[in-house]
């Protein structure tokens, strides 16, 4: 069975969810090469680097509102559906890397059972890439938006801690 296959031109996707998505695809690139070349570093770098700083640090702080009690149904929805793709894209270029601890977590989180009790070992990688169906011009221009929004966000978050300012000010 293969990865699952989403149209996001039925979405309404913000300018985050187009820009995790591209960054995803980036970082598919990247891993695909490292697995062809035999640079594993590569591979570990990108995974990490995805994950952690363009996931974690960046997409979920902006999101996280989307998904508090009382927030807007679509804009929820949708949020769960970018989540849902970007990890079970993640955890397809993860496998070959670390195959144990990928097929666990996709058993824990529920990607086993959607997928009608298939095992991660048995899903094909997606042959299209995340934002193949975005016009090209709302890619750039949401990866460029999110980009000085975050720029933003870091030089006052640089700033507080320059000052010692508490987090809630």
């Amino acid at each position: 069975s293969g990865a699952t296959q989403v149209d996001f031109k039925k979405l309404n996707l913000s300018i985050y969810d187009i820009d995790i998505l591209s960054q995803l695809d980036k970082a598919q690139e990247k891993i695909e090469r490292g697995y062809t070349e035999y640079k594993f570093n590569d591979i570990a770098h990108a995974l990490y680097e995805f994950f952690w700083s363009e996931y974690c640090d960046k997409y979920l702080e902006v999101i996280k509102k989307n998904l508090l009690a009382g927030a807007d149904p679509e804009k929820k929805q949708t949020t769960l559906q970018v989540m849902d793709i970007i990890m079970e894209l993640f955890f397809l270029l993860l496998l070959p890397y670390k195959p144990h601890n990928t097929e666990e977590l996709w058993e824990k989180i529920g990607f086993k059972e959607k997928k009608k009790d298939s095992f991660i070992m048995q899903t094909n990688l997606p042959q299209n890439d995340p934002t193949e169906d975005i016009n090209k011009n709302s890619v750039d221009e949401g990866r460029e938006r999110a980009a000085q929004i975050y720029e933003t966000a870091a030089k006052r978050r640089n700033l507080k801690a320059e000052y010692h300012l508490a987090a809630n000010k």
